[in-house]
């Protein structure tokens, strides 16, 4: 778990990202604050198995797999 960490930005969630959440205008409120806690923190990407949830997200939405690719593209594939 310590590397993963190492790897990832985890994003707090406040009252600020909850009000947030309804700009986002997904179509799911729980994924709303997901995007909205990236946004603030200025994250890269949302990773996720389920993408199409994020679509309209101010950050993209990309998927484990096609991180590690993206970014460790010798060490894991």
């Amino acid at each position: 778990m310590g590397r993963t960490l190492n790897l990832l930005k985890v994003a707090d969630v406040t009252h600020r990202e909850i009000g947030e959440a309804y700009v986002e205008h997904l179509s799911d409120f729980e994924d709303g604050v997901l995007a909205a806690a990236a946004k603030a923190a200025n994250c890269d990407y949302i990773i996720t198995r389920n993408t199409r949830d994020f679509k309209g997200s101010s950050v993209q939405a990309i998927t484990p797999k096609n991180f590690l690719k993206k970014h460790f593209p010798r060490q894991w594939f």
